[in-house]
């Protein structure tokens, strides 16, 4: 471990929903640099079987409540669990493990919030919005699901935010801090 981070002090927060083909090799990749917390969205496949098999913290959501509600849920219980540090990874591995260390080298500079960029948009939609987030918060890849947060920077009360907003939100709140932007390789 090269990092001054003690790998009991970061979270891996990862939402799931249906991700039986990728879960397992997620969770493998990040667990070796820190501690998990799963949230399943109301997977309907296999997904919450496999991630028992893994010794995570495991939020299961009966019912679906969505991406960002599902980070938020994580978020709040990484707070609770008294983690200094979080990076959210998306379960259908897309980020590559070694982006996490980009990462950890900027929250060792004090950075509060680091947001990933991909390398590539999936969706048309996704390109529209960068360019209007780019303008507005200073990064073209708002919804990147690679993002990491300086826990101790975050009051548990700026988690609270409409449904479905906290992404954009918590950035706009964050962005005004110590903030750095990664362009970073997906697969």
């Amino acid at each position: 471990w090269l990092f001054k981070v003690d790998r009991s002090e970061l979270v891996f927060i990862i939402p799931a929903k249906n991700e039986e083909k990728t879960i397992e090799n997620v969770i493998l990749a990040v667990s070796k640099y820190g501690n998990v917390i799963v949230i399943n969205d109301a997977s309907t496949d296999s997904t919450i079987s496999i991630i028992k098999k893994f010794d995570v913290n495991l939020i299961n959501n009966i019912n679906n409540i969505g991406y960002h509600n599902s980070i938020l849920k994580g978020l709040k219980e990484a707070i609770k669990l008294n983690y200094k540090l979080a990076i959210t990874f998306d379960a259908d591995n897309q980020h590559l493990e070694e982006n996490k260390k980009l990462f950890l080298e900027k929250f060792e500079l004090d950075y509060d919030f680091v947001i990933g960029e991909r390398s590539f948009f999936n969706r048309f939609s996704e390109k529209i919005l960068s360019i209007f987030s780019k303008f507005f918060l200073n990064s073209k890849d708002i919804l990147s699901g690679m993002k990491g947060y300086n826990l101790e920077s975050i009051k548990y009360e700026n988690l609270i935010f409409k449904k479905n907003t906290f992404c954009a939100e918590l950035a706009y709140i964050l962005i005004k801090k110590n903030t750095e932007l990664l362009i970073y390789q997906s697969k």
